[in-house]
């Protein structure tokens, strides 16, 4: 059971503690219902020890059973940490393309959801451990009182299972489906906060969105949730039959036996009542347990198996690309000698990678050979739809090519003998059209920095609108353009050697546009590093090194240099 797997790895050690401690403290159990039948059937001789065994054992059992449930509290709570932890860190390792088709809705529903449901389980896994050993205790005690009798019970035992077994089945699948359903619900969600602006606009559409959309999502989480949960009462209420049934068993059909002795009838009536409250309350958690295992499959089926060993992905070294390493022992910041080449590199997406194409439909990006050397800069352009930001992310290496070489000083990137795609992926500071600002510039230490940050400020126009103090910007409620600014300060503290933006002036206004164009692009080309800039700002295609165009279907139209027409290259599929 892969949710059985996963909670045995967080822990080894805590779940071993604590399955002894629960063990135990099924034995002490037993032990105190021995102690108790003994104690109504024995003569008064005998008051004095059973009293002084009833009172060891009674402690026994609650230091124990503090143990098993203070272990698995301390294990339930640290496991909810590392699972979004891990989480966390296996969606980062998934390709983006495939976390781009598993859409927001789907990663926060993992992220928050499934992460709570499965704690939720975690959460219980003390008290199911305790009660369990309990009735594993009861069930001892019964076999060693009286085999017989526990054999007349296996019938009514083996109908409550076998009824058992095909409601949980049931359950499961409404559980499974009020889970897709919540899928689509997060999705609606995050439709609200992302179109708030629109919504509030327009009443017909806030009104069709609540209608038509956010409320058909929630009745149908509700519908399959509760048709789950009634599912599980029923097997509830099976198993308080099957108890029932065994009381009674116990009371009018074992005396009939001639192989059990009275002593043992006794025994069996006073443990079927001892164990009622465990076997509530491990019935009352199997809808949890469902819903639990419900949530980790979903998890599973984004494509991160937690209950997998966690590898450590540690990014390979460059290969001999730059000096081996700094004199304190830390990884040397990777270089490009020559060039960053693609060699007939294609993309292609279906209909299944991207729901805007019909039915059957593809789209190709490709073949396409361009490539950039430090100190140069190229434009990539070319009508919308044409593929241009799909080329920059297969060039930044975010996006593995179909077929063709992404090459890097000569040697091709994920292939044998050649450098990691995570390592090549390190050259790189990029400015995406649809970038993220975060609330602090990771990865670079703060001091660094706050210098960059003293020394760009004033050139992007962002003084007296925005500070940084320990790397943390002291607002990010900025304009459009000015947030592409502070994007742009982060890609200038990491000092990568390779740069890409992808539409950086779309939103900037004229006089900053000319900034950018003529006097940062220079700047960083004298200081050495490889500019790739998509654009739609054909005026200024001569201040570019290269001027790499595509069409409409995405093929390589044409490859310009320095505005000469002498130099041209023409792809066709």
């Amino acid at each position: 059971m892969p949710l059985l797997r996963f909670l045995v790895r967080t822990a080894r050690s805590r779940v071993l503690l604590s399955a002894v401690a629960a063990v135990l403290t099924g034995a002490l159990n037993a032990g105190l219902i021995a102690i108790v039948h003994a104690a109504i059937t024995a003569r008064p001789v005998g008051a004095r020890s059973l009293l002084a065994l009833f009172a060891a054992f009674a402690l026994g059992r609650v230091v124990a059973g503090y143990g098993a449930e203070l272990l698995m509290v301390r294990y339930a709570q640290r496991s909810v940490a590392d699972v979004r932890l891990d989480l966390a860190r296996r969606l980062l390792g998934l390709p983006l393309r495939r976390f781009e088709q598993l859409g927001p809705g789907r990663v926060y529903a993992a992220l928050t959801d499934d992460v709570a449901v499965i704690a939720t389980a975690l959460y219980l896994l003390p008290g199911l451990t305790v009660n369990g050993s309990i009735l594993a205790g009861g069930a001892v005690y019964m076999i060693y009182l009286s085999p017989v009798a526990f054999v007349a019970l296996a019938a009514p035992l083996a109908s409550f299972v076998a009824l058992h077994v095909g409601v949980r089945g049931r359950a499961g699948r409404a559980f499974e489906r009020a889970r897709a359903a919540e899928d689509r619900m997060v999705s609606h969600l995050v439709a609200l906060s992302r179109g708030m602006k629109e919504l509030k606009l327009h009443r017909p559409r806030r009104e069709a969105y609540l209608r038509d959309e956010l409320a058909p999502s929630l009745d149908a989480v509700v519908e399959h949730t509760v048709d789950g949960h009634r599912r599980y009462l029923l097997s509830q209420g099976l198993g308080r039959l099957f108890f029932f049934a065994a009381l009674g068993i116990a009371l009018f059909a074992l005396p009939l036996l001639p192989a059990v002795p009275p002593y043992a009838v006794s025994g069996y009536v006073i443990t079927c009542l001892y164990v009622l409250g465990p076997l509530n309350a491990l019935l009352g958690a199997l809808p949890q347990i469902a819903r639990a295992r419900v949530a980790f499959a979903r998890v599973e089926a984004l494509g991160v198996r937690l209950s997998d060993e966690p590898t450590d992905a540690a990014p390979a070294s460059p290969l001999g690309r730059g000096p081996s390493g700094s004199a304190d022992g830390s990884p040397a910041p990777p270089r490009v000698r020559e060039r960053i080449e693609l060699r007939d590199v294609v993309y292609r997406y279906d209909d299944a990678d991207d729901p805007s194409l019909p039915a059957g439909g593809t789209f190709t990006l490709g073949p396409v050979c361009m490539g950039v050397a430090p100190g140069e800069v190229v434009f990539v352009t070319g009508p919308n739809g044409s593929g241009k930001s799909t080329l920059g992310r297969v060039l930044c290496g975010l996006y593995p090519p179909t077929s063709g070489d992404v090459l890097w000083d000569g040697a091709p990137v994920g292939g044998d003998g050649g450098p990691s795609r995570e390592a090549y992926r390190q050259l790189f500071s990029a400015v995406f059209f649809d970038f993220h600002l975060f609330e602090r510039l990771l990865g670079v230490p703060p001091a660094e920095a706050d210098a960059t940050a003293t020394r760009w400020l004033g050139r992007l126009g962002l003084a007296g609108h925005v500070e940084l103090r320990e790397g943390r910007p002291s607002t990010l409620a900025l304009s459009s353009g000015q947030r592409r600014r502070l994007a742009l300060l982060a890609a200038y503290a990491e000092d990568r050697p390779v740069y890409l933006f992808d539409e950086w002036a779309a939103d900037q206004d004229p006089a900053f546009k000319r900034v950018f164009y003529e006097e940062l692009l220079p700047e960083l080309r004298a200081r050495g590093k490889a500019v790739v800039a998509i654009t739609h700002d054909a005026a200024f295609a001569d201040l570019a090194d290269r001027c790499v165009t595509l069409d409409a279907s995405g093929r390589l139209a044409a490859d310009q240099r320095n505005g000469a027409d002498s130099d041209v290259e023409v792809a066709l599929l």
